[in-house]
């Protein structure tokens, strides 16, 4: 065999690799580490090396905690992968299907959850909360505006494949953004649709503006013995973010059970109507930064002397 001359460095081989963990339970992260090694038996010290440059690196900087990890032979290709790729932009625990902390087992009254990992759990008067198990869930964004009653737009979210989650009836806290957004409560045993909606709270970015005008004389008219008011009613939704919106616009026309009042839709600006309600429902697309106008119009016959509230 020729022999081999390798000029001085300072790589010492074989070593094991290692996986460094760090982060949350909501945001974890893992990278690979070349080596690591043992700096002093007592007091217990071991050590691997990381540059600045590293997602990982800014993570233990503001944590300033994190594991060392010895993986086996089936984890091998964990270990190339979370070594070629970034956790900036990549899930890696997902992506090589090391997700598990927690296990869970379906029974007849319930569901048995195993925790995978050891908490220390301070004696205080914090509570400390324990993430058992995160699932990840199509969801579909949507603003309802109801302007007669409320001239705040809710963000909702439509989740499609609830049932794969198997919920429970219980208070649920919020998070959007990664901020809390508010609390509400799961029910997805009288949830009759494929889709649970969940409200995540008003969102100061829409704007909503409603205004009636009836008062025009213009507009106003006699017919016989009785009067004629026509109302217009005009709708005004903006869209102050940055991204594009779905919004749910509903509104109504007035109903009567008095033969007397006579009620006719004019113009509904191609709204959905449901006559013996009276409710008026929109479907929009709002771009960022846009805004749309909808008027609405419609006639109330009357004998002379009532006094209605069209508003």
């Amino acid at each position: 065999m020729t022999k081999i001359s390798w000029p001085a460095g300072t790589l010492l081989a074989p070593v094991p690799p290692a996986l460094i963990s760090s982060g949350t339970l909501e945001n974890p992260n893992v990278m690979t580490a070349a080596w690591t090694g043992i700096v002093c038996s007592d007091p217990a010290m071991t050590y691997f090396s990381l540059r600045p440059s590293r997602y990982s690196h800014e993570i233990i900087s503001k944590s300033g905690e994190f594991v060392i990890n010895v993986p086996n032979l089936p984890l091998a290709k964990a270990v190339d992968f979370c070594g070629v790729k970034s956790g900036r932009n990549t899930d890696k625990f997902k992506a090589c299907g090391i997700t598990d902390y927690t296990t869970s087992a379906n029974s007849l009254l319930g569901k048995e959850y195993t925790v995978g990992r050891k908490y220390s759990i301070r004696s205080e008067s914090t509570t400390k909360t324990i993430a058992l198990q995160t699932n990840d869930t199509k969801v579909d964004y949507n603003y309802v505006i109801r302007p007669k009653n409320d001239l705040r737009a809710y963000l909702q979210a439509g989740i499609t494949s609830w049932q794969e989650a198997e919920l429970v009836d219980a208070d649920a806290n919020v998070y959007f953004d990664n901020k809390y957004s508010t609390q509400t409560y799961v029910n997805p045993s009288t949830t009759q649709s494929d889709t649970m909606h969940l409200q995540l709270g008003a969102d100061k970015r829409i704007n909503v503006c409603r205004k009636v005008n009836k008062s025009t004389p213009s507009k106003t008219s006699f017919v016989g013995k009785g009067v004629e008011t026509i109302v217009e009613v005009t709708i005004q939704v903006k869209n102050n973010n940055l991204k594009d919106i779905n919004a749910e616009i509903e509104d109504r026309l007035p109903i009567t059970r008095d033969p007397e009042i006579k009620i006719q839709a004019l113009d509904l600006q191609g709204a959905e109507y449901e006559e013996e309600s009276g409710k008026l429902h929109w479907n929009l697309h709002l771009k960022a930064g846009e805004m749309q106008t909808l008027k609405v119009k419609y006639s109330v016959r009357y004998p002379k002397g009532y006094i209605l509230d069209l508003e």
